[in-house]
């Protein structure tokens, strides 16, 4: 890739807006926007260097969290845990993930 945001937009059949993807100069996706009727729903994606999701974030349509999750990964970059949040911080649900990167632990 040359460094810039790469764009996708999908329209509907009538020509609005379905979504909008959007990726980094790595090819990671970054941005996820969802257009609906009544509301925009937004999906943001955090990495850490080694190329792994960090952090997951879902927004409303008026700007404000909805919930966000956050992944936790091996020393092999196998993901090992994934802690979801509610809007106001607390503890939404914990997902722990095996070897093999199967969900082993709901909670």
């Amino acid at each position: 890739m040359d460094g810039n945001l790469i764009r996708e937009t999908s329209h509907y059949p009538e020509g609005t807006i379905n979504y909008i993807l959007e990726y980094d100069c790595d090819g990671n996706l970054v941005r996820e926007t969802y257009y609906r009727a009544d509301e925009t729903l937004e999906r943001v994606f955090e990495y850490g260097s080694n190329g792994n999701t960090t952090k997951e974030t879902i927004y409303n349509s008026d700007g404000s969290i909805d919930f966000w999750s956050e992944y936790e990964y091996d020393s092999n970059g196998n993901r090992t845990k994934c802690i979801s949040y509610n809007s106001d911080g607390t503890i939404y649900y914990v997902t722990e993930y095996d070897a093999e990167g199967h969900a082993t632990t709901k909670y």
